[in-house]
């Protein structure tokens, strides 16, 4: 149970995300991305995307999933004249919130990904 209180007390950032369903006695570890959340996002990542949301990926895979996540937030985020919040926008299901949880969702998969982390889908 070393450090189990300590990441209760991290706000969010890129390893402990925003969008996360772990909480103190939880099924899920607070620093989990709760991919649920990339279905409402689909007018940013498109479908293919979101299936690969529920794949395995090894480090290396969680990189590149990462890096395309960001790729395909920057690229609707300028072909609609928006920019990414930084910080998660009041309603979540607006442009501006899918922009947020998909950039949050990259930052997240190369945060681990970079650490050597693999990403194991939990249904």
């Amino acid at each position: 149970m070393r450090g189990y209180y300590v990441v209760s007390l991290v706000s969010p950032c890129d390893g402990i995300p925003f969008y996360s369903n772990g909480i103190i006695a939880s099924y899920v570890e607070r620093f989990s991305f709760r991919a649920q959340f990339l279905k409402s996002c689909t007018a940013v990542i498109g479908e293919n995307l979101l299936r690969s949301s529920y794949e395995v990926k090894f480090a290396s895979d969680l990189l590149t999933f990462g890096a395309d996540l960001i790729a395909s937030a920057d690229a609707f985020a300028k072909a609609n004249n928006l920019k990414i919040p930084s910080t998660p926008p009041d309603d979540p299901d607006s442009l501006e919130g899918q922009l947020h949880i998909v950039a949050a969702a990259g930052r997240w998969c190369l945060y681990w990904g970079e650490r050597g982390h693999f990403l194991e889908p939990y249904f």
